[in-house]
């Protein structure tokens, strides 16, 4: 939300914010492009309708790698 009100206050806010939003879509939509391209190539099921026992880790990695920024 800051962002977004410190692009709109640049002089040309319109075309800034424009191109700030377009820019984090396309991010967004490349990374989950990939993210869905190496789940589904590395087989993330079991036999079962279980997911694999590397994905529950794979989890736990992640969202401590996301919590640490947070950290003080």
């Amino acid at each position: 939300m800051v962002a977004i009100i410190l692009v709109l206050a640049t002089p040309r806010g319109r075309l800034n914010g424009l191109l700030f939003a377009l820019g984090w879509v396309v991010g967004l939509s490349a990374l989950g492009a990939i993210m869905l391209a190496i789940g589904g190539a590395v087989g993330s099921s079991s036999t079962h309708h279980q997911p694999a026992t590397w994905v529950g880790g794979l989890k736990l990695v992640l969202g401590v790698l996301l919590v640490l920024p947070a950290a003080p």
